[in-house]
């Protein structure tokens, strides 16, 4: 695997992927209108080895990009490192186009630009020395002279390199800034992506007279989605080539659709959970924002983001689950949109990032905070008015009562962390639970019957549950 291969950090790259789809609908749909001169079977897109994604014509590169997913890099500044990259490639294949591709609008991108930004790096350079030539004109000790000297020199092979990038700025102009959409938009936001993968399903849905089809594109784009993640994983262990054929794609979208069952649903449900929505809550509502200095993959949600991304979706379902113990699952169509109500994720983001301080404990069956032999879970359980908190711990209580999952996997002192709620023993009606595995019970020796263990769990408040975990 190439030194440069960056796979093992794909899933803080959720926005690459997708983009990698998009370019191979895109390629996919041109070689359906030109079957003539375009023959899908010999196309490839290699992924994170010379650059972010490259296609190839059998042996040939013919495009290089690289993708940048920072919301607030609106200048071209902030893009000098991918510009030298992608034009280092247009050098070693000079018959390739090079492509960047941006989240925003860059807004002073262009040649005049380029040219300004590298004179202020000269000019800075050359008041530096001026500096350090005054200062040495007072100095007498040779040690602190031959300092300045050093620095002097490393000033100059700064200029220099400089120099060097202001002589080449025409190389700007060979850069491409991807172009999305009808409207040819040369920026393409986090939210924008899954719309403009669907319009390309939807074109060649049309092209190839698949009409039967349209009313399930939404399906469709969750088997792309399932297949890059599951490209990217084998990628990561070397279990696959650095490329997959375009190929792929088209014959996934030729195959006949899955139904909307459970694992569809779980697979809609990651990518809210992974993508769409933290990104929305970091940008807009995470009270840190404006003190926060922290990359995303440095911020607490991302080791959860990263676990989600990366463990089958049957062990998702586990954690989906109990952050969301309120949700009773009778029709995955219907009943699976409360998995994903906004201002229940946001809650349960702001648990982890902002309430909490300690790290949360991560596994493939649950994400929790441990201590004093509780067990806290975060969930999306928001706010309820006054009036009504009553009635929505009972329908809660109804819900778990009524859900086998939970019944079988809550084997602790569990507390559900809510936004306002605060109940004991949700489950107190039970005296008997047929439903618990009496081989987990068993294995809580301290405790007498599974009825006992089903008891402590509870609902507390987040106001309350901070006080408790923060506290030592």
């Amino acid at each position: 695997m190439s030194v440069c291969d960056a796979s093992s950090s794909w899933s803080g790259y959720q926005y690459q992927g997708k983009i990698t789809i998009y370019i191979a609908l895109q390629l996919i749909n041109k070689c359906v209108k030109n079957p003539i001169g375009m023959d899908i079977g010999k196309y490839f897109i290699e992924v994170e080895c010379r650059e972010d994604l490259a296609i190839k014509k059998e042996d040939e590169y013919i495009s290089f990009h690289q993708v940048k997913a920072r919301k607030y890099d609106i200048y071209m500044n902030n893009y000098l490192e991918a510009i030298e990259k992608l034009y280092d490639e247009k050098i070693k294949s000079p018959n390739a186009d090079i492509f960047l591709h941006t989240v925003v609008n860059i807004k002073d991108w262009g040649e005049e630009k380029y040219k300004d930004l590298y004179k202020s790096k000269i000019e800075k350079g050359i008041g530096e020395i001026n500096l350090i030539e005054e200062e040495k004109s007072n100095l007498t000790d040779a040690k602190t002279i031959k300092e300045k000297d050093e620095k002097t020199n490393k000033i100059q092979d700064e200029i220099k390199y400089n120099q060097s990038k202001y002589n080449e700025s025409h190389k700007i102009n060979s850069i491409i800034l991807y172009k999305y959409g009808d409207k040819n938009d040369k920026f393409c936001t986090l939210e924008d992506i899954n719309v403009y993968i669907e319009d390309e399903i939807k074109k060649y849905l049309l092209y190839t007279k698949q009409n039967e089809k349209l009313g399930n594109i939404d399906v469709a784009y969750n088997k792309l989605v399932c297949y890059m993640d599951e490209y990217i994983k084998k990628r990561h262990v070397g279990e696959v080539k650095e490329y997959f054929a375009v190929e792929d794609i088209k014959n996934l979208l030729d195959t006949r659709y899955l139904d909307r069952d459970r694992l569809f649903h779980l697979s809609k449900i990651k990518d809210i959970y992974c993508s769409i929505s933290i990104d929305n809550y970091c940008s807009y509502f995470c009270d840190m924002k404006e003190e926060c200095s922290v990359e995303y993959f440095e911020c607490k949600i991302y080791k959860v983001i990263e676990h989600l991304l990366n463990i089958d979706l049957e062990d998702l379902e586990k954690i989906i689950m109990k952050f969301n113990p309120h949700v009773l699952i009778k029709d995955w169509e219907y009943d699976g949109r409360n998995f994903v109500k906004e201002e229940g994720l946001y809650f349960l983001y702001k648990t982890i990032i902002s309430y909490i301080e300690k790290e949360v404990l991560i596994s493939d069956t649950v994400v929790k905070y441990d201590k004093a032999a509780l067990s806290y879970l975060p969930t999306t359980i928001n706010v309820c008015s006054d009036g009504l908190k009553k009635s929505a711990i009972e329908r809660y209580k109804k819900a778990i009562i009524n859900n086998e999952f939970l019944l079988n996997e809550l084997f602790e002192d569990n507390v559900f962390i809510t936004e306002n709620l605060v109940s004991e023993n949700l489950l107190e009606s039970i005296n008997d639970v047929d439903e618990v595995d009496d081989i987990l019970a068993k294995k809580q020796e301290e405790y007498n019957g599974k009825s006992y263990l089903v008891n402590q769990i509870r609902f507390k408040d987040i106001e309350m549950v901070t006080e408790e975990i923060n506290n030592d």
